[in-house]
């Protein structure tokens, strides 16, 4: 038996090397048993881990080697990632966090910890730690965050410091006029063409124009679009778009429609919607359901980030949102009203929630999904007998689906009425409303309120 500390890590690590995991593992148990003290040692160990991919023991043998080599800020950000590499955020972001106190400038602790706390919706802690590295990955994070944020010059800012150490960066380009896009500027169109010309065969950005240009340049945004749909066959939701460019006949928006659109969309949200476009739809599904009374279990289908809470609380005994985007929940989380968030899609959640409610409510859902049918077979399952059903959609003056420019449906009131009533509902009002306003003109929609019929 070898009873040398040095030439069992020697055999360690060449076990380790030769994909040899578990007679590296046995040689370092032996080696750390006879030198318990040797940081090296355990630093070696945490390498092997990895390359076994046994991240928990990665981050123990690290920690452990930290802990004997306190002066070595390099291995404790190497600890501090094996940590991020185990899932374990929390702790992660603590070891980053004594790190920066005793080295505030390490590039890798600020850049590491800014990306967990982006992960957990810290955005403003997130900037300030990437705000002051200069590397490529960090202007590109900083980009995204301060997107995210809602600080669209902020972003802007970012990308053009992109831009300015490499005028061929293509992915500056694309996230300028992707940003620029946002907030209306003319320099978008040119970005995104210098971004596909560096670029060409980058189908987001062929789709990003196509946003660009589908209410003012329809058959240029039909273009694009065609062409993002070329380089990337099958992708449902570019798909959608040119289908609604087109006026092809369609009743249901493709699979993860919503969820990606309000994901990219949800920390912005209702500065854009409430502030800019005159969003009304949360003060009118109050007022429809203002004489329902109280103690009610309610849910909020779509909810998103919370807007319809306050005129349903003071209704409701018990309060559930429900949404597929993760980070809309996160920002109705915020908010501390809910009783319950669950990230679901609307038709399963309500399937699975036999006579739980005595109020449905969907403020500007139904604009993504299409058919009604489906949804107020749920809502016949899950609304108990003599509780009601409100909603809003887009009024269309035909008698079915209409799939508009804007990628949202319209729905005549025969479908609306033919679905609810062979759900079991019976109409109690309907309000015809101004939901917000789109590139300065009203969208018509209108409210319903539903009453479940009795057994």
């Amino acid at each position: 038996m070898i009873a040398d500390p040095d030439m069992l890590q020697r055999q360690a690590v060449a076990h380790a090397q030769a994909g040899n995991h578990g007679a590296a593992e046995a040689a370092f148990r032996q080696a750390v048993a006879l030198a318990p003290g040797q940081g090296r040692l355990w630093s070696n160990r945490g390498v092997a881990a990895r390359l076994a991919g046994d991240a928990a023991r990665q981050a123990a043998s690290l920690a452990r080697a930290a802990r004997l080599a306190p002066g070595d800020v390099d291995l404790a950000a190497d600890a501090a990632a094996a940590l991020v590499a185990a899932d374990r955020p929390a702790e992660a972001a603590r070891a980053y966090d004594d790190l920066l106190v005793r080295v505030p400038g390490h590039p890798a602790a600020r850049f590491n910890l800014a990306l967990l706390r982006r992960a957990a919706g810290q955005l403003a802690e997130a900037a300030d730690l990437l705000a002051p590295l200069g590397f490529r990955e960090a202007r590109l994070q900083l980009a995204a965050v301060e997107r995210q944020r809602g600080r669209l010059a902020a972003a802007a800012a970012a990308y053009r410091s992109l831009i300015a150490a490499d005028a061929g960066d293509a992915d500056g380009w694309a996230g300028l006029g992707s940003v620029l896009a946002m907030g209306g500027d003319d320099g978008a169109r040119p970005a995104l063409a210098k971004a596909l010309a560096l670029l060409p065969d980058a189908a987001p950005w062929w789709a990003d124009l196509g946003h660009l240009d589908r209410a003012g340049r329809p058959g240029r945004a039909a273009a694009s679009y065609a062409r993002a749909l070329a380089l990337r066959p099958g992708h449902a939701i570019v798909a959608h778009h040119l289908a609604a460019l087109s006026g092809s006949a369609v009743d249901h928006a493709p699979a993860g429609y919503a969820a990606g659109l309000f994901d990219a969309y949800a920390e912005r949200f209702d500065a854009e919607l409430v502030g800019k476009l005159g969003y009304r739809v949360p003060e009118e599904i109050a007022a429809l359901v203002a004489g329902l009374g109280t103690g009610l279990d309610v849910a909020d289908l779509g909810c998103g980030t919370g807007l319809c809470a306050a005129g349903l609380k003071p209704h409701a005994r018990s309060l559930t949102g429900v949404d597929l985007s993760a980070a809309m929940l996160a920002q109705a989380r915020r908010l501390d009203v809910y009783d319950r968030l669950v990230q679901a899609d609307l038709v399963s959640f309500l399937a699975q929630h036999d006579a739980a409610f005595d109020l449905a409510v969907a403020g500007d859902v139904f604009v993504y999904v299409g058919a009604l049918e489906a949804v107020f077979a749920g809502l016949g399952r899950a609304v108990r007998p003599g509780g009601h059903a409100a909603f809003s959609v887009e009024h269309d003056e035909g008698s079915g689906v209409a799939l508009r420019p804007s990628g949202r449906f319209a729905h005549g009131a025969a479908h609306v009425e033919a679905a609810a009533a062979a759900a079991g509902f019976r109409q109690v009002e309907r309000r015809d409303v101004v939901l917000r306003q789109d590139h300065g003109q009203p969208i018509r929609g209108r409210l319903y309120l539903y009453i479940k019929n009795s057994d």
